[in-house]
């Protein structure tokens, strides 16, 4: 049973299956594509790895020439194994390309990882002179680094929850790639005489500490900009609970003062009418009274409490600077989204468009424009304004009027990525001859 364990076809047959499986878990928090006809796909794809451990090239034992070739053939062959998981992700997972991509190199990492530090133990091999089965022991080895490493980054990471791959993402996984590919040509082409010669122990110990180091970089950068989300959403979560907080608050005022006004509007209707029969002053009256029901025409309503909040509040804040609202919005089928999204682009996009009518000249009418609607399953945000000046866009980009340049786009980035975690679109449109912008958000909302 021993010596059939160690012989080398099974224990590549064992590291392949292994891979497959560790793979499939590895993204299992992921959800699956709704429509699987091309799934089969995906699973074909993922059997491509298999190329990687029945060719020769994938020998523990052996080692190639110092040559540019050899480079290439590292190269080419961790290029496979990235194209491989990501056809899967591509098929079988709900998930943006670029995504798709980044993820798969993710992974890729991973076995590069768990590779290098075999060719590692091969040479340790070499240098102590162990024969028989541990080529076939060292394979084994490496699937328990592999399945070890995948743990620890599915422990501390939670893959599901990347939904945008920035510069700083692309640079990391790209240069880690190329980094560890140096390692594995290098490992690969040592020749164990010469170690001999030199400090092998602290070569052999400074290559696994940085192959180790590379994939941590990566790895951590992730678990750093998770903790930054988390400590966003909370942030967001706060304002929206404020929000939540102010309607009610001001819905039960309203309420009472209602009911309190109700109590007494039969009482005003005497008074009207005595003031009326006996010719006293009515419009004086009047006067003293509809102060009263000030205020109560600036409730939102849009079908969301969140969105009715927050418009309310900032209703009233720009009522002081005449500006006015025309506000015809229905929210109803926008259920999914949560709350701290719905005031990332509410608050920004009104925010924006308050700031743009501040600046009209005075005596000009200042008004925006909020309306949403419904095409088939999508739902159209639309936010108009008027503009003062000239605005200028590049590469679809809107350019700044700010003299602050740091802090342009800011609130549009945000949007944009609130919006693409639904699977959303932002666009903008400009109509300088008429001094009007438009915000337009589509998302896709519930049947």
């Amino acid at each position: 049973m021993i010596d059939f364990l160690l012989t080398r076809n099974f224990a590549k047959i064992f590291a392949f299956g292994a891979e497959y499986v560790v793979v499939l878990w590895f993204f299992k928090p992921i959800e699956n594509r709704t429509e699987g006809r091309w799934r089969w796909l995906g699973y074909l794809s993922l059997a491509a790895i298999a190329y990687l451990y029945f060719t020769p090239q994938a020998a523990a034992g052996m080692f190639a020439a110092h040559s540019a070739y050899n480079f290439m053939v590292q190269c080419a062959r961790l290029l496979l194994h990235w194209a491989a998981v990501s056809g899967y992700l591509a098929a079988c997972k709900e998930m943006r390309l670029e995504c798709v991509l980044y993820q798969g190199g993710m992974y890729t990492i991973l076995y590069q990882t768990a590779q290098n530090i075999r060719f590692v133990s091969v040479l340790l091999n070499e240098l102590v002179g162990v024969q028989g089965g541990y080529p076939s022991m060292t394979t084994y080895l490496t699937v328990l680094v592999e399945c070890l490493l995948v743990l620890a980054v599915h422990r501390w990471i939670d893959i599901s929850k990347i939904q945008t791959v920035g510069r700083i993402r692309w640079a990391l996984i790209i240069l880690t790639t190329i980094l560890g590919i140096y390692f594995k040509w290098s490992l690969s082409t040592m020749d164990a005489l010469l170690l001999q010669d030199v400090r092998w122990f602290e070569l052999l110990t400074f290559a696994v500490c940085a192959i180790l180091g590379l994939m941590l970089v990566v790895f951590l950068f992730e678990v750093n900009q998770q903790a930054q989300e988390q400590q966003r959403q909370a942030e967001l979560e706060q304002v929206s609970l404020n929000y939540e907080m102010q309607n009610a608050k001001r819905a039960l005022q309203t309420n009472n003062d209602i009911r309190r006004l109700y109590h007494d509007m039969k009482n005003h209707l005497l008074t009207l009418q005595s003031l009326a029969e006996d010719g006293g002053r009515v419009e004086e009256y009047l006067q003293q009274l509809l102060p009263r029901f000030e205020g109560y025409e600036s409730q939102v309503s849009t079908g969301n409490p969140t969105v009715d909040a927050l418009l309310s509040e900032k209703v009233q804040r720009a009522a002081l600077d005449n500006i006015q609202f025309n506000i015809y919005m229905n929210l109803t089928s926008l259920g999914q989204m949560q709350s701290v999204d719905l005031v990332t682009i509410f608050g920004n996009a009104v925010d924006n468009a308050i700031e743009a009518v501040q600046a009209l000249p005075e005596g000009t009418e200042r008004i925006i424009y909020l309306k949403s609607s419904r095409m088939a399953n999508l739902t159209v945000l639309r936010f108009s304004n008027q503009f003062a000046g000239k605005r200028l866009q590049e590469g679809g980009t809107l350019l700044t009027s700010k003299s602050d340049k740091r802090m342009h786009g800011i609130g549009l980035n945000s949007i944009q990525k609130a919006a693409r975690r639904y699977g959303g679109s932002v666009t903008t449109r400009i109509n300088n001859q008429e001094g009007w912008f438009s915000l337009m958000v589509m998302i896709p909302g519930r049947e």
